[in-house]
């Protein structure tokens, strides 16, 4: 990858990692009156809006450029956290989850892929180093948004909205500056056939191919992406237009059958599952750490400390996947976010020290499970993907997460206004627990591994 391009996708990260409006986001909507079960509802609304938009926003950015989606995420964010600011209603706090939802469909698959995409060739092996420092980056980035949250906070709850805004405003002009790669067909799903030229709107000049000078496979590599960036800019717009509407069914096609390679479908839908569980403790866990009575500001540096403790597992997790391979870190990781979630929810409720300190450490355990399994989950997915689909087959793993999290999340909220949230933290764990099972063992079947894939030319 390119230093301006690796630059800017990191200053990108930090600047989308800054999302004051989260830290407490279900405390601010207590404070409107919100009961937990309306929180679970609007997060329910959240999640259903993201799962619909998911596939459609990754065939934009497969076919219109991955900047584009980028750029429209970070503007719908910024209306977002001005309607939720402003909502004086229960509707315009859905209308503005809504909204935030597809902020995110535009950002889940377009910027991995472009990252992934960015690399040149042959350095595919070194995607789980460069995103687990761009996931460092924005550890660190949520880190020092949970600290100056925790300051804003005592000050107004609005404030933290307002910054979002301002946050997600210079995003999209970061945004901007992005160099959009050539997406080239890559080898490895021999059930999908597709064609270049039609991706970028032009017929194939005959003889092109040949036309390339003769020398090493990165020649001739980097040969094809010059032809196709020299016609990409020469096409009309309606053709591409035309191209663009007639080929969303073929892409849905595409994906489906792409989805049928058994380890990829599994690999998502754990990935999914495990992650909305953690997810959803992440964010119920503030109220739970106030039922042991920590303070906000404790909860803040707790939040900021596990980002903290997060940064170098996750930087290094490439050297936990050469160690290990991608299948064991894998399976341990999906069963331990379960296994910490239950045992943050046995913590006895008593108020002393040793229990709150019991509770933060388990709390903490979590972030840091779940951040260092990420770069690694990601590796051996995107190994499985070609680049022109890449972000559609992503965003369909961001759509498996919405799925569980409509489960998950209102599952623990409505436990926690009727039973406790100690309760539906039990439950849901070891639910979750039985259910990755099966998954985790057709994934030792077919002894899951990444793949790297190569391009049709034979890079």
């Amino acid at each position: 990858m390119k230093r301006r391009q690796l630059a800017i996708c990191n200053a990108y990260m930090f600047l989308f990692s800054l999302r004051f409006s989260e830290v407490y986001w279900v405390i601010f909507l207590r404070s409107k009156g919100l009961s937990f079960a309306a929180i679970g509802l609007l997060e329910t609304i959240f999640h259903i809006s993201s799962m619909s938009g998911e596939i459609p926003t990754g065939i934009l950015a497969d076919r219109k450029g991955r900047k584009v989606s980028l750029v429209a995420g970070r503007t719908v964010a910024a209306i977002s956290s001005l309607l939720i600011l402003e909502a004086r209603s229960w509707s315009l706090l859905a209308v503005g989850f809504v909204l935030n939802a597809i902020s995110y469909t535009c950002h889940s698959g377009a910027f991995e892929a472009l990252v992934y995409d960015s690399l040149s060739p042959g350095q595919n092996g070194e995607f789980t180093r460069l995103w687990g420092n761009l996931n460092s980056i924005y550890l660190a980035g949520t880190a020092l948004t949970a600290i100056c949250a925790a300051v804003i906070a005592r000050l107004s709850l609005d404030w933290l909205y307002v910054m979002s805004v301002a946050v997600d405003l210079v995003a999209v002009f970061v945004s901007f500056l992005l160099d959009e790669p050539p997406r080239i067909h890559k080898a490895g799903l021999p059930e999908v056939q597709y064609d270049a030229s039609l991706e970028h709107g032009h017929k194939q000049v005959p003889g092109s191919e040949s036309e390339c000078q003769p020398g090493s496979e990165l020649d001739n590599h980097n040969n094809r992406l010059a032809y196709v960036n020299e016609h990409q800019a020469c096409q009309p717009d309606s053709e591409l237009d035309n191209h663009f509407r007639h080929g969303i069914l073929t892409d849905i096609r595409n994906l489906v059958k792409t989805l049928q390679k058994s380890d990829l479908r599994n690999l998502l839908f754990l990935w999914g599952l495990v992650c909305a569980l953690g997810t959803s403790i992440r964010f119920l866990g503030q109220s739970f750490l106030q039922e042991h009575d920590i303070s906000l500001t404790f909860i803040g540096i707790a939040g900021t400390l596990g980002n903290f403790l997060a940064i170098v597992p996750t930087r290094y997790s490439y050297r936990l996947q050469a160690r290990f391979g991608s299948l064991r870190p894998v399976v341990i990781g999906s069963f331990l976010v379960p296994a910490l979630v239950l045992s943050l929810a046995l913590v006895p409720r008593r108020g002393d020290l040793p229990s709150k300190c019991l509770a933060g450490v388990m709390h903490l355990s979590l972030t840091v499970a779940m951040e260092t399994m990420y770069p690694i989950f990601s590796d051996v997915v995107n190994s499985k993907v070609g680049s022109h689909q890449r972000a559609t087959v992503l965003s369909s793993g961001s759509m498996m997460f919405s799925l569980a999290m409509m489960g998950v999340f209102p599952t623990i909220g409505f436990a926690g206004d009727r039973i406790g949230l100690s309760t539906g933290m039990i439950v849901t764990s070891c639910a979750t627990a039985l259910g990755i099972v099966p998954i985790i063992r057709a994934l030792c079947q077919t002894g899951c591994q990444t793949t790297q894939t190569t391009d049709s030319s034979g890079n």
